[in-house]
């Protein structure tokens, strides 16, 4: 029997792996079984960490987007079904990565259409980002991010406006309207992972429903490489150690400020930050996804602790070589502030490479 595969694409800081575990709780609850797939251009990955904490069964692919890695991506599939025989599969791409239709689903609908069911393309939008991109398609100012966002809206079969809590009436209206008008092909649909609104008209589209086989966007690849290129990539993995149980909450709270602190004094802009603590008896997900956000957390920890392990992801518009000083400083920082030692510390900067996909198909 063959899984569905869903994946579930969006920019950096959309809230793809909150709708992912909600979508993952539905299936499980209507007894299905699910399997993850997640993806990063390094290791050290926040999200896998975290949904593997949750108790779900995930599988990596790492040192490349999935459409630049097709291959690795579909012996991931492969392999999760001959083990773990799942009903369901959810895939999360790379914030940064688009032309998902071209790389990724017709090369599944040519060769796989016996062992997975390509549910529709589903696209997460911050309603943040919508906001400024809206008002920079109003200006003409269309940067390389704004192209990068744009083509992840153009290509989507369900566009989701996430976190539409967040939003008054008028502002749902406006963001609705405008999705609409740009981007005819897609069905556009508010839902919010922390209430659970739209999830269930959202589970119905990805379980009855199929991918379009529509054509291959245009795709402009230096200007994708250098919105890729634009962004700092960060990746640590850390011991805190403590001479008394300390709030892990109000460490992890504290380093994600500092760093957005420094990034706001510096003029760079936030894609998103991901933080992720553990000890024997709980864990911590926190983030921010705007240089003028707050830090937001997915999960706090009940226990205070003498000793926990803390992953670190950044995506920030800035060099390598600055984000790391940021993120090693703030780090650093907290810890001094709190009398805590860092011990085993590992840490990867860097800049996305050229994307070059394989199995590229018009």
């Amino acid at each position: 029997m063959s899984a569905r595969l869903i994946v579930v694409g969006g920019f950096l800081g959309a809230g793809k792996t909150s709708a992912i575990l909600r979508l993952a709780d539905m299936f499980i609850a209507d007894g299905k079984k699910v399997g993850i797939v997640t993806n990063d251009q390094s290791e050290n990955l926040v999200d896998t960490h975290f949904l593997r904490g949750e108790g779900k069964t995930v599988l990596e692919v790492t040192r490349g987007c999935f459409c630049c890695n097709f291959d690795g991506f579909t012996l991931k599939l492969r392999s999760m079904s001959q083990t773990e025989f799942p009903d369901v599969i959810l895939a999360e791409p790379v914030g940064s990565c688009t032309d998902l239709v071209a790389t990724i689903f017709k090369p599944m609908m040519n060769s796989y259409t016996r062992d997975f069911k390509l549910a529709p393309l589903s696209v997460l939008a911050d309603p943040r980002r919508i906001k400024k991109f809206i008002t920079a398609a109003k200006t003409g100012f269309i940067n390389e991010i704004n192209y990068l966002f744009d083509k992840q809206l153009s290509e989507a079969d369900i566009i989701l406006i996430n976190k539409c809590d967040l939003l008054d009436g008028s502002e749902l209206d406006e963001i609705t309207t405008f999705l609409r008008k740009n981007y005819p092909g897609a069905e556009v649909m508010p839902v919010s992972a922390l209430t659970g609104e739209g999830y269930d008209a959202w589970l119905d589209k990805l379980t009855q429903g199929n991918a379009a086989d529509k054509p291959s966007c245009e795709i402009d690849y230096d200007i994708y490489a250098r919105a890729e290129a634009a962004l700092g990539w960060y990746n640590s993995f850390t011991t805190v150690t403590t001479p008394v149980k300390t709030d892990i909450n109000a460490f992890v709270a504290s380093m994600l400020e500092r760093i957005r602190l420094e990034c706001s004094a510096n003029g760079y802009e936030i894609a998103h930050i991901k933080a992720y603590a553990v000890t024997g008896l709980d864990s911590v997900k926190a983030s921010i996804t705007a240089t003028d956000g707050t830090v937001s957390f997915a999960k706090k920890s009940e226990f205070n602790a003498e000793k926990f392990n803390l992953i670190l992801n950044a995506r920030v518009e800035a060099s390598p070589g600055e984000l790391e000083c940021i993120c090693e400083h703030s780090m650093k920082s907290t810890a001094a502030d709190m009398n805590a030692e860092l011990c085993d510390y590992r840490a990867e900067c860097f800049a996305p490479s050229y994307p070059t996909p394989k199995h590229r198909m018009k």
